[in-house]
């Protein structure tokens, strides 16, 4: 099929001769498909922990440059307890430095939504 798209003429370059095994394996792979096989059955594809975090870890620097990328879609499951988002912090800040500069408490809110909404903020 490919081989007739091309007219007959086809060019196959494949990179990375690091390991002799694997660049058989591809010749080979690439060779069956371009005589008209079928390609293996790819099984599924589950990203690993690693994998997951570091997608997160680069959408989130890259973020600051490209409006259109939201690392938040992409954040992993599970985060570390360490971690805290940046506008918990400036909350948390704007409370101690509200009590300890200007002795102001944080008022207790009757609805549940709005105690959640608007927590820790005077």
């Amino acid at each position: 099929l490919l081989a007739g798209l091309a007219g007959g003429r086809l060019a196959v370059a494949l990179e990375g001769g690091y390991n002799l095994d694997s660049i058989t394996k591809s010749a080979l792979a690439v060779t069956e498909i371009i005589m008209g096989g079928a390609p293996p059955e790819m099984g599924p594809m589950v990203e690993g922990e690693a994998g997951a975090r570091t997608v997160w870890l680069v959408a989130r620097q890259q973020s600051q440059y490209w409006k259109s990328l939201n690392a938040r879609a992409c954040e992993p499951e599970g985060l570390p307890l360490g971690l805290i988002a940046m506008p918990e912090i400036l909350k948390l800040h704007r409370q101690h430095y509200m009590y300890s500069e200007h002795g102001m408490k944080e008022v207790p809110l009757l609805s549940a939504e709005l105690q959640q909404r608007f927590s820790g903020q005077v």
